[in-house]
C-alpha cells in the first residue's frame, strides 16, 4: 500500500491516498460486487464505505488480543479457555499413557490423528 499526501487547492485540506489491489479472481469480484453493493444502497462513497470498515476493524482489533499467551501465566490468574483444554489434553495423556485408545486420540488431537491415517494409507 502506498501513501500519497494531497493538499487540495479549493478546500485547502490535506489528504492521504491510499491505494490497494484486489487479485483478478472469482472471489474478489464477488467481494467488489458486494461491496460495490452495500456502498450503493447506503449512498457512500468508497472512501466513506473503506474508512467505516477501517474504523470497525480497528475497533474490534486495536490493540491486538488482550490474552497472554498461552505459554505464559500470572501466578493467581486464571487460565484461558484454550490453555484449560490444552492441559486436559494433556492430562488425559499422561493419565493414560500407552493404554490411549485410538478413538480417545482421534478425539484429543483431531488433525495429528487425520494426519496419521493418510500416511498410513499412503504407505500401504
Amino acid at each position: 500500500m502506498s501513501l500519497i499526501k494531497k493538499e487540495r487547492k479549493k478546500e485547502r485540506k490535506a489528504r492521504m491516498c491510499l491505494n490497494f489491489y484486489l487479485l483478478d479472481t472469482p472471489e474478489d469480484h464477488e467481494l467488489l460486487e458486494k461491496i460495490e453493493t452495500l456502498r450503493h444502497r447506503d449512498r457512500w462513497s468508497v472512501t466513506q464505505f473503506l474508512k467505516e470498515a477501517c474504523i470497525e476493524y480497528v475497533g474490534r482489533h486495536f490493540p491486538g488480543n488482550p490474552g497472554p499467551p498461552l505459554n505464559h501465566w500470572i501466578d493467581g490468574e486464571p487460565f484461558s479457555e484454550a490453555a484449560q483444554e490444552k492441559l486436559r489434553k494433556r492430562a488425559t495423556v499422561a493419565e493414560k499413557g500407552s493404554r490411549l485408545s485410538d478413538e480417545d486420540f482421534a478425539r484429543l488431537f483431531p488433525e495429528h490423528a487425520r494426519r496419521m491415517r493418510e500416511e498410513a494409507q499412503k504407505r500401504r
